[in-house]
């Protein structure tokens, strides 16, 4: 019917067609063959002609009905659709969630202050630990009284020799290390302890009690006050640490909002291309039909010379094709030949012959 209706032919051409139209595959090749035999030869060389378009047209988009899996399908992938749309849409809404990226970058920005702010903090820990410590060592090598004036002349000396032996060891220090180093401030806070009991003793005539009671009442007030500096920067190192586990949990609650943010749009980008498929065209497309190239008897036939053997056994074809037709075809007649380069699902090149005899063309 199609060829009948291409060229312009009635019912009545439709029963020739059908009755003398024939297109079979010849066995043990990958060759076909398109016969028609009429009294009209050039009737029947158009309708193979014809024919062979028909092979060489692209094929037309063709689709199917929905199956009830299929609607089913398209129905559970809408909803699919739907909820991460929404949902996405609900998430974004949110307030502290419209811009995700730029909360993630200020969150990963008070970590490093953070990590900076907490190295500060244990470094005024160590130092107000060591200060406290070199207090408590002080406090242990003062007497804790003072007897006759004998003792207190053997005591000065005792300090002043303390007061030499401190003093060279802290220029020993400072040839290894800066005057900032906790060593070298130990020396410094003993050696200030040990010159002014020296220099109240001096200025109380020689007695060594009322600068030996100064001297310990001024240790006791500096260890106070070393503790209470000591609690302070625990307790902010306490509040550091609480920062850093919220600011931690909300790292995590991004990285899954993030997350479940990229899961949705892979969903619903799964969804649209699964349902632009089922609903394309009105159904799911149909298996294209075969495609064959038809050439002109005029242009050569190209070679692929990868299938030489192939090419090698279409000759053999053609020349035999070509012998046998000579042999019964009427002399007052031209031969027309027509080569159609058939390309079959796999790609593979076919040639087919058409000779004009009186009533056959082939």
């Amino acid at each position: 019917q199609r060829v009948s209706a291409a060229l312009g032919l009635g019912a009545e051409g439709v029963s020739r067609l059908a009755q003398d139209l024939r297109v079979a595959a010849i066995p043990e090749s990958s060759l076909i063959s398109i016969e028609l035999e009429d009294e009209d030869a050039q009737f029947a060389a158009g309708a193979v002609k014809t024919v062979s378009d028909f092979y060489l047209r692209p094929p037309a988009p063709q689709t199917k009905p929905l199956s009830e899996d299929e609607r089913a399908e398209v129905e559970v992938y809408q909803k699919m659709l739907e909820a991460a749309r929404e949902e996405l849409t609900q998430m974004e809404s949110e307030s502290g969630l419209k811009g995700l990226a730029g909360e993630r970058n200020s969150s990963d920005s008070r970590a490093s202050e953070l990590e900076s702010e907490q190295a500060s903090i244990e470094r005024h820990v160590r130092d107000a630990e060591t200060r406290l410590n070199l207090l408590e060592r002080q406090a242990a090598e003062l007497p804790s009284n003072v007897g006759p004036r004998a003792a207190d002349r053997a005591l000065a000396e005792r300090l002043r020799a303390l007061s030499y032996e401190l003093q060279r060891q802290r220029n020993g220090l400072l040839t290894r290390y800066e005057a900032s180093d906790p060593l070298v401030r130990e020396l410094d806070l003993r050696l200030s302890a040990t010159k002014e009991a020296l220099d109240r003793s001096e200025v109380s005539g020689g007695s060594l009690a009322g600068a030996v009671s100064a001297l310990h009442s001024e240790i006791d007030e500096q260890q106070l006050l070393a503790q209470a500096d000591l609690s302070r920067w625990r307790t902010r190192e306490r509040e550091l640490g609480k920062a850093q586990d919220a600011l931690s949990s909300k790292q995590s609650r991004l990285r899954r909002v993030a997350d479940r943010r990229a899961e949705l749009e892979n969903t619903i980008s799964t969804a649209e291309q699964r349902l632009e498929m089922l609903r394309g065209a009105g159904g799911i497309p149909a298996a294209p039909k075969l495609n064959i190239s038809v050439i002109e008897p005029a242009r050569a036939l190209p070679i692929d010379r990868q299938k030489p053997l192939l090419y090698g056994f279409a000759a053999l074809f053609a020349l035999c094709a070509a012998l046998i037709a000579a042999l019964v075809r009427d002399e007052s007649k031209k031969p027309v030949a027509y080569v159609a380069d058939i390309a079959a699902a796999t790609g593979a090149p076919v040639l087919c012959l058409a000779e004009e005899t009186h009533s056959h063309v082939s």
